[in-house]
């Protein structure tokens, strides 16, 4: 239909600075257009895992077949070892998910005892997953990249794996940091 046609074309220039084969760019067209479903979040994860290298464009057997696949293996990627994502991730992913909008990095840094450094150092490493932005009021915000990914995160059948966040641990450790910041506020006055 109109979807599939128009995410043929939008991928299609993509494509073919991927690879420069024609024969094969038309199959890998046809097997992209095939497992997104009329996905547009999926056709483009799928191409930046490939214009990454993540992914190789002609191994399109090995294409994941769900957007959450693609988080598994991007997180997986990124911090193989449980451990190191329990202690030092999950805490900011946890009020990242419970927040459900874009957080204060003020409040996020400390709620979380970071300095700016270790601010910086999660958005640079999860860049794929968290976007920066400014606030009407100028606070500069960090949110989970698209809703499919926080619910991916906190679904409680284990879809995420390791990777599962408790929105109730985030929702106190936020909590308690706009507390504090809530008395340094009534303390100033």
């Amino acid at each position: 239909g109109p979807l599939r046609d128009a995410l043929k074309e939008a991928a299609s220039s993509i494509w073919s600075a991927i690879t420069s084969q024609a024969d094969s760019s038309d199959v890998i067209l046809r097997t992209l257009t095939a497992k997104c479903y009329g996905s547009f979040l999926y056709a483009s994860l799928l191409t930046e895992a490939i214009i990454s290298g993540t992914l190789s464009a002609e191994d399109s057997d090995k294409y994941p077949e769900k957007i959450y696949d693609f988080y598994y293996r991007w997180m997986n990627a990124l911090v193989p070892d449980e451990n190191i994502f329990s202690e030092k991730y999950y805490p900011a992913f946890s009020i990242l998910v419970a927040a459900g909008a874009p957080v204060s990095q003020r409040i996020l840094m400390r709620a979380l005892g970071w300095k700016n450094v270790d601010k910086m150092k999660f958005i640079r490493l999860f860049r794929s997953f968290i976007i920066e932005r400014k606030a009407f009021d100028g606070e500069l915000t960090v949110d989970l990249f698209h809703s499919s990914f926080r619910d991916w995160m906190s679904d409680e059948s284990g879809i995420a794996d390791k990777y599962y966040v408790d929105p109730v641990d985030g929702l106190k450790l936020y909590a308690d940091s706009l507390y504090e910041e809530y008395k340094s506020k009534i303390i100033k006055k």
